[in-house]
């Protein structure tokens, strides 16, 4: 579960982290070669963790990740160029618990429409939850000055 979570973290960070860090000219080749790599690990991770587990266990799997963590972790101190620092302008709380809710009751509606020991009408709840939340959403992230999903976006013919 943990390996997961930060599976999770890591991934939604990419792409702000790489956005971050690079100028404009280079930022088009970063975005693509994290792609690349992305692309890449989900593919040939599952052939070599595969032949790993044949040939030593199920905690093969594990054992690989620590080192292959030590050196991303010394390449990414040493070899990585240092970010600018900018100053945040804070977080928008509750638009994030709204958002996390709001998509949690979605996916749990969606999960639990077909199940036969719940009943329908838990998936039509949870759906309707998932809804007015949505709604909620919206109207809190219209008040605040950094939301989460900056909904006029999607009024814009370009970005």
């Amino acid at each position: 579960m943990c390996q997961g979570m930060g599976s999770a973290c890591m991934l939604s960070n990419a792409i702000p982290t790489v956005r971050h860090c690079c100028s404009p000219e280079d930022l088009g080749l970063a975005l693509a070669l994290n792609a690349v790599i992305k692309a890449l690990t989900s593919v040939v991770t599952p052939f070599f963790i595969g032949r790993l587990i044949d040939a030593y266990g199920w905690q093969a799997a594990f054992l690989t990740v620590v080192p292959i963590c030590l050196v991303g972790l010394v390449v990414s101190s040493f070899g990585l160029p240092k970010c600018p620092t900018v100053k945040s302008a804070g977080s928008d709380v509750l638009g994030s618990i709204l958002l996390f809710m709001t998509l949690l009751c979605f996916v749990l509606s969606l999960a639990t429409l077909g199940m036969s020991n719940i009943r329908p009408r838990a998936s039509l709840v949870l759906f309707v939850a998932s809804v007015v939340m949505a709604c909620l959403l919206y109207m809190v992230e219209q008040r605040v000055r950094d939301p989460v999903i900056p909904f006029w976006l999607l009024g814009q013919p370009r970005i």
